[in-house]
């Protein structure tokens, strides 16, 4: 698939991260546990981003999307999808992983 035009407009990205997400007993996303996949978070409330493009591997997922006003929007994330955010994505939502499923996530995330 193709990345967005606002996205490929963009410089090249200057940050990468590969990471690993565990499950709990159930397969499911699980705040009180560290470690396990990722709760509600905005990559932008820490650095300054315009995009984040990833590819998640080994297992389906879902992505949730939630903004200030409490409206959530949940997209699947089959294995080896790629996904991108850019603009209002970033800026107006924050998002959040559930339904992982074994063996786990494998990330590569790009963000410039």
């Amino acid at each position: 698939p193709s990345l967005p035009a606002s996205v490929r407009a963009q410089q090249q990205p200057n940050q990468v991260a590969v990471k690993r997400y565990h499950l709990d007993g159930g397969c499911r996303y699980a705040p009180h546990r560290s470690g396990d996949v990722l709760g509600y978070h905005s990559d932008c409330q820490y650095n300054d981003v315009s995009y984040v493009v990833g590819v998640s591997l080994l297992s389906d997922s879902t992505l949730v999307f939630r903004n200030a006003q409490g409206r959530s929007v949940r997209r699947s994330l089959p294995q080896r999808a790629t996904y991108s955010m850019v603009g209002p994505a970033l800026v107006a939502w924050s998002h959040a992983l559930f339904d992982v499923r074994r063996p786990g996530r494998l990330s590569v995330t790009f963000r410039r």
